[in-house]
């Protein structure tokens, strides 16, 4: 119902979707790639600190419950090794927000609830 749920407007919905498919890219982004990653690559090295973000990242998605966590978890790594390659945080919050947005527009033209 988050999206397209019963007694919901049209600015109820604009809103929702600005959230999710902007801000919240923004947010994880700067979080995990901005201050993690680069913390955690002063303790170990890129690879592993993209990879122990990606987890974190797939368990947060899925509220830590079971197997669920491995697709969000390889967005995760996909975001992570674009973080590296770019070398800022442009690239991964524009993947980001072209899957969140897609998810978003999605889930709005299908009634998803």
């Amino acid at each position: 119902q988050l999206v397209s749920g019963a007694g919901r407007t049209p600015l109820d919905a604009a809103l929702t979707f600005v959230a999710a498919a902007l801000l919240a890219p923004v947010a994880e982004e700067s979080l995990f790639r901005g201050v993690l990653a680069p913390h955690l690559a002063r303790l170990t090295a890129a690879f592993p600190a993209v990879l122990v973000t990606a987890a974190i990242f797939g368990v947060l998605h899925v509220g830590g419950h079971g197997p669920l966590f491995v697709g969000p978890m390889f967005l995760g790594a996909i975001l992570g090794w674009a973080r590296l390659r770019a070398r800022s945080l442009g690239a991964p919050i524009a993947l980001h927000v072209l899957l969140n947005s897609t998810a978003m527009t999605l889930a709005l033209a299908l009634g998803v609830e």
